[in-house]
């Protein structure tokens, strides 16, 4: 029961980080992009970190999440340290 409920909170944390950085993609005027995650690849539902692959603008930038950051994006994406890694991943992309 335990691992289910850590492995919800995972599951929640990953899809609002998603959510922000298609987001914070779109409020910088990139509007297509790729977008691609190792979860879905992972042996364990609640892998150690998560690796995102953004491709946008002939560019692909890549950004690694924490298994606690994105358990700690279940409500909302509000973690300093999230925010400044999908903020550092966009201004890779706009250069």
């Amino acid at each position: 029961m335990q691992d289910d409920r850590l492995d919800e909170h995972f599951s929640l944390g990953l899809h609002n980080i998603r959510r922000a950085i298609e987001a914070r993609l779109k409020a910088s005027g990139i509007e297509r992009q790729s977008l691609g995650d190792t979860s879905r690849g992972a042996k364990r539902a609640a892998p150690g970190m998560v690796i995102f692959d953004v491709g946008a603008n002939n560019k692909i930038a890549r950004v690694t999440f924490t298994r606690e950051e994105v358990e700690d994006c279940t409500r909302a994406v509000d973690a300093y340290c999230v925010r400044s890694k999908i903020n550092h991943m966009v201004d890779e992309l706009l250069r």
